[in-house]
């Protein structure tokens, strides 16, 4: 049986859902994947959507000794004025439990300045510091970005310590998101660019290309391509990503990710390498999805499954259920199945994974969830104002581009044009609108080239987005 190592999205989830839960910052590798790119380069916004969501609180990891469900491992999140703060992770010894590990997360005001690791000294039995990012910023107001992320390692001296650079990524933004990044590592005097990405919106979706440095020259390595997805979409997928969700430990959490094609840089021309697809079945009668398969996918001049997930979801908005099959030379063959349990507010208290043996399906491992409700914010608020603004068309543009966007209900909107600056440029829309969508088109005939920043603004609620003219 082949299993490649290419299909590397599935592969994880699959290894952090029976194996054991991580609350170790992300590896070098990871550092230098565009998913966590894109996760961190908002990782501040992430982290304050948490304000009046149920969170989680605690998760218990218990392994099938044949019999019964021992304790093994627990993560438990403090969170403090709707920010998390803490996150430790524990080992049952027996007779109670051990810290082995935790997260520190430091804020400045709203935003998220830092996260501190630290580990289980094996001979001092104390917590030691690891790893810690940093994390700054530029621009002002409601035009805050993320600027750079800096990694650093702590080495130790005795009893003493210091943290030492170690990596670092830097991101810039142009007509979107995000449209470049560079991946640096720490020479011990300097930062030596080793690797960038860029992101542009094409006609075949969003695509992210990478490039290696490779004698201070750029070498495009590969690229991803999301068929059918924006660079917003992408991003606010990330964005909605938040600390804590629990999804990340299923293969249920498949189905969230966007479907994508992976290609690698040969001889100067792009070669398919792996891809994954996802399936919906629908009931013919209501039209319910039913049941759905994220399958992962790898090139050898046609695209040949290599294993998938299966989903059941029988009509309802949450899986009952979810199979990891193998495709061994064209037959399917069941590796391993969860089974979830949902409470009345459908948020998911316990996920059992079991494994295919001769005897027929066998306990492996069990997550629990304990949910935290933040409740910071007024009582009783009144129902939120809810409205889009969608991409501009085209992006860039010159000289005019296309506005959409929709009301819920009807309310007075205002939609004004700023440049980088903060500085008043143009009104776009400013009175009352009915509930619907609505189009205005942007004139910047009489504009130079550069980046603007749209903003619309309706019952004290606020979106921006960045547009670029060129001429």
């Amino acid at each position: 049986m082949k299993l490649k190592l290419g299909s590397m999205m599935i592969c994880l989830l699959i290894i952090s859902s029976t194996v054991t839960a991580q609350v170790h910052p992300m590896h070098k590798d990871n550092k230098q994947s565009v998913w966590h790119k894109f996760k961190n380069s908002d990782r501040a916004l992430s982290l304050q959507k948490i304000n009046n969501e149920e969170k989680l609180g605690e998760l218990n990891i218990d392994f099938w000794d044949g019999e019964n469900w021992e304790d093994s491992e627990r993560i438990r999140n403090q969170f403090t004025n709707g920010k998390i703060t803490e996150s430790l992770t524990e080992v049952w010894e027996g007779n109670g439990w051990s810290t082995t590990a935790k997260i520190t997360f430091s804020y400045s005001g709203e935003l998220l300045v830092s996260e501190q690791y630290e580990e289980l000294d094996e001979f001092s039995k104390n917590l030691v510091p690891a790893e810690k990012y940093i994390y700054n910023y530029t621009g002002e107001g409601e035009f805050i970005r993320l600027w750079e992320i800096i990694y650093q390692e702590w080495v130790a001296n005795g009893a003493a310590g210091s943290w030492v650079n170690s990596e670092k990524d830097a991101f810039t933004y142009a007509g979107g998101p995000i449209s470049s990044g560079v991946f640096s590592e720490w020479t011990g005097e300097d930062w030596e660019a080793v690797e960038q990405f860029t992101a542009e919106d094409t006609d075949s979706g969003a695509v992210l290309t990478y490039s290696e440095n490779l004698l201070d020259e750029w070498v495009p390595t590969y690229r991803e391509i999301y068929p059918n997805f924006s660079l917003n979409e992408i991003y606010n997928f990330y964005l909605d990503l938040t600390y804590g969700s629990g999804t990340e430990f299923f293969y249920l959490h498949s189905t969230y990710f966007p479907d994508y094609i992976f290609q690698e840089s040969v001889d100067d021309e792009w070669e398919n390498a792996y891809s994954q697809f996802t399936n919906k079945y629908y009931d013919l009668w209501d039209g319910s999805i039913t049941k759905i398969d994220v399958t992962s996918r790898y090139w050898e001049g046609e695209w040949i499954p290599e294993f998938f997930n299966e989903l059941w979801l029988y009509g309802k908005a949450n899986a009952d259920s979810a199979n990891f099959i193998v495709v061994d030379e064209g037959v399917n063959v069941r590796i391993s199945q969860e089974k979830y349990s949902y409470d009345e507010s459908d948020r998911i208290i316990e996920a059992v994974t079991m494994y295919e043996m001769e005897e027929g399906l066998e306990n492996s491992t069990r997550l629990s969830f304990t949910w935290s409700e933040v409740t910071t914010g007024v009582e009783n608020p009144e129902k939120p104002f809810n409205f889009s603004l969608n991409p501009a068309y085209p992006n860039p543009f010159n000289p005019t581009t296309n506005i959409t966007y929709s009301m819920e209900r009807a309310g007075d909107i205002k939609i004004n044009v700023y440049d980088v600056l903060g500085r008043f440029v143009a009104t776009l829309v400013n009175g009352s609108k009915s509930a619907g969508e609505h189009h205005v088109q942007f004139d910047a005939g009489n504009l130079s080239s550069g980046l603007y920043i749209v903003r619309m603004e309706a019952a004290g609620y606020l979106k921006t987005q960045m547009v670029t003219l060129l001429k």
